[in-house]
C-alpha cells in the first residue's frame, strides 16, 4: 500500500508558500495570472462624474433663481467631481495594478 502522505505534505507546503508570497507582495499573482485593467461602469473610464448640483456649469444660482451667481460649493466651480466607485482612477479592477500618479 501506498502512502499519500508526501502528496499531502507537498500541498500543505505548496499552499503555505503561496498564501506568505501573497502576502508579502500581492501583484504576484498578477505575474500567474493576466489580468487586463477594466474601465470604471459608472465614469466610462474618465475617472470622473458630472456634477448633480450645478449640472456641470460649476456654478449655482443666476437669473433663473434669483440669487447671485456663485461657484458650485459641492465641485468647487470645476463641474465634475471624482468618481466615487473607482476612486478617480478611471479603472474598476484598480487594486490589481499600480497606478502612476498624474498631475491633475
Amino acid at each position: 500500500m501506498d502512502d499519500p502522505g508526501w502528496a499531502v505534505m507537498a500541498t500543505i507546503f505548496a499552499l503555505q508558500f503561496a498564501a506568505t508570497t501573497l502576502a508579502r507582495n500581492p501583484r504576484w499573482l498578477l505575474s500567474m495570472v493576466r489580468i487586463k485593467p477594466k474601465k470604471c461602469k459608472e465614469c466610462l473610464g474618465t475617472g470622473y462624474n458630472l456634477c448633480l448640483m450645478c449640472k456641470a456649469r460649476g456654478k449655482q444660482g443666476g437669473l433663473f433663481t434669483g440669487s447671485p451667481l456663485e461657484k458650485c460649493s459641492l465641485c468647487q466651480g470645476r463641474g465634475k467631481i471624482s468618481c466615487v466607485r473607482c476612486a478617480g482612477t478611471g479603472i474598476a479592477n484598480r487594486l490589481f495594478f499600480r497606478l502612476k500618479k498624474s498631475s491633475r
